[in-house]
């Protein structure tokens, strides 16, 4: 319910473009946020200010069961594909470091630290690098997923999980494994080696290699050309938007990076006339219309990347926004270290502005009625079938859109899911995936909307698993669907959904909500006047909670129920005296999760 915030020392301020180049300072730089920066977007979560809210949410959810999980270094350093032990556990030191900044909670800095000290102690030497070619999968993977372990080395710097010992060890580690494996090829493998070593040399302090590694991302501009095409990633036959996604995410990072060191290469032009800007406008415009793609027919068009909440930030481009939207909040998905964005990076998007820009996945993502994935013919063998999906209320007491997690499961053989929602007949892309279980969270508008899900194995793509009108509903405390019991008044203040809310300071009175729900939420005010409630579901006392805080708080949940199934409820909220003895109700928020189709019945 809502995100702590750490009252610890101050971390690094953000410097202002354009300032002084300033050296590094040693174990706390290399991150996209300053640890200033970082305690702020969590005070703002806790208020519920969007993005920040529903990101944090993801975050510390994430963080929840990541603190549990056990470290697994690989020595000899040899990984293959996408996900695997190097990037695990880089994206877990990185994401506790944020939660540790974000709640000043030690259990988390102290998971990433051992986390760190177990690669440390056991990873001697990297196999399988070679630097300037393609053949080496380990030398990409470090060059993507290594700066995760920086960033989190930063973030719980003033932990005292994270000895001086560790500090020096993990330096030394990085000088002899993780530096000498940055690729270098004039590519997106390339641009991954450059955000590398940006990230690593930020951290050490090594003002050279900090420069040298700059220097390089400048030099990679001159491969852009004027139009904003980028030939080595273009050429990747029908994989060309996707690959050219992946080299501009590192691109962004970098110049997020370098901001904070007071070097502006956002609008740096290449010797060829091409820029940051222009390739991301050109990458927008072919994500919104695949079928124009001129490098190859039938392009695929990849979900939107983490760094699409750094660009919008930076530049607000209008015609971004249904991007950053398409998967936001941006977590731990992926398979670099630039992960968490909107709750580092992410900045508010208004309606109008998401409104009024043409969306790019109602035109790239293939209709009802035919899919880009291959289908299974007659001799292919059974087609996978997805598992399940579920939907479930976010806990957050956030105005405006209401924020759903959106859950799936897949047998552990499944190479991709896919996902989509619908809510006026038309689907849309909503995550691809090659994890077999995952969330994502959804944030709209309240109504009702269906979901839909498929796998893919050796090739053979499966039916769709749908989860049809999954509905929520905001109800004001003043609605007549609340029956009142006792002496109820209306109470005024500004931080309420309509400026009023449902107010007693009579024990014993109660208001009753009856309805369908498997989700339900009650948001109201805390503070050193309030008293308590109990909340009793179907007859039985499910609840009793205290509403003092030391300061007030005008919304906040003050309790989430949650049914297996959904069906009919009768939920009713009393109050039960205690200090202060006012108890208030803003409104409620509801969730019917609809029902799930059998794979036969969906087209």
């Amino acid at each position: 319910m809502g995100v702590l915030v750490a009252t610890l020392g101050s971390g690094p301020g953000q410097r202002p473009v354009g300032s002084p180049v300033s050296s590094p300072a040693v174990g706390v730089a290399g991150t996209l946020a300053s640890i200033d920066v970082i305690r702020e977007r969590a005070a703002e979560a806790a208020r519920g200010v969007a993005p920040m809210a529903l990101a944090a949410d993801d975050l510390l959810t994430w963080a929840a069961t990541a603190v549990h999980a056990a470290p697994h270094p690989v020595q000899p350093l040899v990984v293959v594909g996408n996900d695997n032990e190097l990037v695990d556990d880089a994206t877990r030191v990185y994401g506790l470091g944020l939660a540790y900044v974000a709640t000043g909670d030690e259990q988390f800095a102290t998971g990433a630290a051992e986390t760190i000290s177990s690669w440390v102690e056991t990873v001697h030497w990297a196999d399988d690098t070679c630097t300037d070619s393609g053949g080496c999968h380990t030398t990409l993977s470090i060059s993507r997923a290594a700066p995760g372990f920086v960033f989190g080395a930063s973030l719980i710097a003033d932990s005292p999980a994270w000895t001086t010992d560790r500090a020096t060890a993990f330096r030394s580690w990085l000088r002899s494994v993780i530096l000498p494996a940055a690729s270098e090829r004039p590519n997106n493998w390339g641009d991954a080696g450059t955000f590398m070593r940006v990230a690593v040399a930020d951290y050490l302090g090594d003002e050279a290699a900090f420069g040298a590694a700059i220097d390089k991302w400048r030099s990679s501009l001159d491969l852009i050309e004027p139009s904003g095409r980028i030939p080595e990633e273009s050429r990747r036959g029908t994989a060309g938007i996707s690959y050219t996604q992946e080299a501009l995410q590192y691109k962004l990072a970098v110049a997020q990076i370098a901001e904070r060191r007071g070097i502006d290469l956002w609008d740096a032009v290449g010797a060829g006339g091409g820029s940051l800007k222009i390739a991301l406008d050109r990458l927008a415009y072919f994500c919104a219309h695949p079928a124009e793609w001129p490098d190859a027919a039938n392009a695929e068009v990849p979900a939107p990347g983490p760094a699409w909440e750094l660009a919008y930030a930076h530049w607000r481009d209008p015609a971004w926004a249904p991007l950053v939207l398409a998967v936001r909040p941006y977590g731990d998905r992926g398979h670099s270290a630039i992960r968490w964005t909107t709750f580092t990076n992410g900045v508010p998007i208004d309606p109008i502005t998401a409104a009024g820009s043409p969306s790019p996945s109602s035109s790239a993502e293939p209709s009802a009625g035919g899919s880009s994935e291959p289908s299974a013919s007659p001799d292919d063998p059974a087609p996978p079938v997805l598992t399940a999906i579920r939907a479930r209320l976010v806990v957050s007491a956030a105005m405006g859109d209401v924020a759903v997690r959106v859950s799936w499961s897949a047998p552990r053989s499944a190479d991709r899911v896919r996902l989509e929602w619908s809510s006026a007949g038309s689907w849309h892309g909503l995550v691809a995936s090659d994890r077999d279980r995952g969330s994502i969270i959804d944030a709209r508008s309240p109504g009702t909307v269906s979901y839909r899900g498929r796998l893919t194995r050796d090739g053979v793509t499966g039916p769709w698993l749908e989860l049809r009108d999954v509905t929520t509903a905001r109800i004001d405390a003043r609605s007549t669907t609340l029956a009142l019991h006792g002496a109820w008044s209306m109470a005024g203040g500004d931080g309420y959904s309509s400026g009023t809310a449902l107010s007693t300071d009579q024990p014993g009175a109660s208001a009753t909500w009856k309805g369908t729900a498997s989700d339900l939420l009650i948001i109201g005010p805390v503070g050193p006047t309030r008293g308590e409630m109990e909340v009793i579901v179907d007859g039985k006392l499910a609840d009793r909670i205290s509403l003092r805080a030391n300061a007030y708080r005008a919304r906040q949940v003050l309790d989430a129920l949650h049914w297996t199934t959904p069906g009919s409820h009768t939920v009713v909220i009393r109050a039960s005296g205690g200090a202060g003895r006012t108890v208030a109700v803003d409104e409620l928020v509801r969730l019917d999760a609809g029902s799930l189709s059998s794979p036969a019945s969906t087209p």
